[in-house]
């Protein structure tokens, strides 16, 4: 919507887009909200899609370690 209201802002609403889809776990109660309640999906998609990709990080960094740790024979 905001591309509506300021157009060369535009390339933001495709930006959210693209963002919907690489969260989509969290994505879909952001769908399911949008319709009824904007203000908080949006507050859902910042707030829990921030903690869904800090906790993806996190899975990250201990398969990466414990990969580390099984090449280097301790």
């Amino acid at each position: 919507m905001l591309g509506y209201v300021v157009p060369g802002l535009q390339f933001l609403g495709i930006l959210l887009g693209f963002l919907n889809l690489v969260d989509l776990p969290i994505s879909l109660v952001t769908f399911a909200l949008a319709w009824q309640h904007g203000v908080l999906a949006g507050i859902w998609l910042v707030v829990v899609g921030t903690l869904w990709w800090y906790l993806l990080c996190c899975a990250a960094e201990f398969v990466f370690n414990r990969f580390i740790r099984r090449t280097d024979g301790g």
